[in-house]
C-alpha cells in the first residue's frame, strides 16, 4: 500500500470527484481509477459506489477514510520531525495566511513569536481564502489567518478575531460614483457588477449571495472574477463596479475608491482559525504575537 495512493484515496473521499482528484495529483483519470481499484483489491473491500451521476463512499469506505486521514497526519508529522531534527529544530508551526489582510503585521508577528520559541520553525504559506480553509481542514497547515464570514463558522474549529473588515463597492477614480462617500443598492443596479466567482472564491461568493438576497441586485448585469488579485485592476478595462474587501484599499487606494454600500451588512472578520483537535501552546502564542504586533504598529 503506497502512501501516494492513500493520499489520492483520502482526497477523493473528500471531493467525491474523480476528475477533480486526478487534476489535483496531475494524473489521468484512468490512472487514478486503477490506483483506487488496486487499493480495493488489496483491502478486499469496496470503497466507493460509482455510477454515471455520482460517487459516494461505502460504509467501509467511510471507516477506512477516517483511519487513513489519521495515518497521513501521523506520517506527515513524522517526516517533518525528522527533517527538522536534522537541522536541530524539534518543532514546526505551519501557517497559511491571506497576504493582503496580514501584510501589515505578519513579519513582526514572526519576529515576536521566534523570540519566545527559538526552537520552533515557522513555515509560512501565502494563500487565497478557499486554499487556507482547505489546508487547515486537511492538516496541511496548523493555523490559518483568513476572512471568516458570519455564515461560515464551524464548531470543530477555534476562531480568534483579529480585526473587522467589510466588502465595499470599488470604482476607478474616474468613475461617476467615485465622488460619493457611499453607494446605494439603487445606484448599483445601474452598473455592471464584477462579483467573486462561486467556483474559485466560493466563501466570498456565498457571503455576497446571502447578503444581497431580496435586494434584486443579483438580477443586474453581472460578471465574475476568478482571481482577487485581478478583480480590481480589471475595472480599468470594464469601467464597472467590483465588490472587494476593504483591506485591499491599502494596495489600490490611489487609483480606486472603496465605497461602503448602504443598508446592507457586509461586515466580516479577519481571524485566525485552527482545528480544536490540533490545539497546542505554540498556536496560542502565535495568536498572542499577532495582537502584540498590531499594538506595536498602532503605537508607531
Amino acid at each position: 500500500m503506497q502512501i501516494s495512493v492513500i493520499r489520492e484515496f483520502v482526497y477523493l473521499s473528500d471531493e467525491l470527484n474523480f476528475s477533480a482528484t486526478a487534476r489535483h495529483f496531475f494524473v489521468s483519470q484512468s490512472v487514478l481509477s486503477k490506483h483506487i481499484s488496486s487499493l480495493e483489491r488489496e483491502m478486499n473491500i469496496r470503497l466507493f459506489v460509482r455510477d454515471k451521476h455520482s460517487v459516494r463512499l461505502t460504509p467501509l469506505g467511510k471507516l477506512f477514510a477516517r483511519r487513513m486521514r489519521k495515518v497521513l497526519e501521523d506520517f506527515d508529522a513524522a517526516v517533518h520531525e525528522l527533517e527538522k531534527a536534522k537541522e536541530g529544530i524539534n518543532r514546526v508551526l505551519k501557517v497559511g495566511y491571506l497576504h493582503g489582510a496580514c501584510r501589515d503585521f505578519i513579519t513582526q508577528t514572526c519576529i515576536l513569536f521566534k523570540d519566545k520559541h527559538p526552537d520552533c520553525a515557522l513555515e509560512l504559506y501565502a494563500m487565497e481564502i478557499g486554499e487556507i480553509n482547505d489546508a487547515v481542514r486537511r492538516n496541511y497547515v496548523d493555523i490559518g489567518i483568513t476572512a471568516v464570514f458570519p455564515t461560515g463558522e464551524n464548531r470543530n474549529y477555534h476562531y480568534h478575531r483579529i480585526y473587522r473588515d467589510s466588502l465595499n463597492a470599488v470604482v476607478p477614480v474616474e468613475h461617476r460614483l467615485a465622488k460619493e462617500t457611499s453607494v446605494s443598492i439603487d445606484a448599483l443596479r445601474k452598473e455592471s457588477l464584477l462579483l467573486p466567482s462561486p467556483v474559485t472564491m466560493q466563501e466570498v461568493a456565498s457571503f455576497v449571495h446571502h447578503a444581497f438576497q431580496g435586494t434584486g441586485l443579483l438580477n443586474s448585469s453581472l460578471d465574475e472574477a476568478h482571481d482577487v488579485n485581478m478583480m480590481i485592476p480589471s475595472l480599468i478595462m470594464t469601467g464597472g463596479v467590483a465588490l472587494a474587501m476593504r483591506h485591499l484599499s491599502s494596495y489600490y487606494g490611489a487609483k480606486f475608491h472603496f465605497l461602503p454600500i448602504e443598508n446592507v451588512n457586509l461586515d466580516f472578520h479577519i481571524a485566525a482559525l485552527w482545528k480544536r483537535s490540533r490545539d497546542k501552546d505554540v498556536i496560542g502564542d502565535f495568536v498572542a504575537s499577532i495582537h502584540k504586533a498590531r499594538q506595536q504598529n498602532s503605537a508607531q
